[in-house]
């Protein structure tokens, strides 16, 4: 996948110290998901934890 937001293979704690880094609540990126191959996970920042939804494609 060639976009901005998508990260691919990067782990829960390496998204969460990018995205709340940031301090902007709604900054997001999409990952690989490191538990269900094949899946991944929209990664969301709402401070001062971090959202995340997974799902399939």
């Amino acid at each position: 996948m060639d976009l901005p937001y998508y990260h691919g293979c990067l782990t829960k704690r390496e998204c969460e110290a990018l995205l709340l880094k940031g301090g902007v609540d709604g900054n997001f990126l999409i990952r690989d998901s490191e538990s269900v191959p094949g899946a991944l996970c929209l990664c969301v920042s709402l401070s001062p934890v971090l959202q995340k939804q997974s799902f399939q494609t």
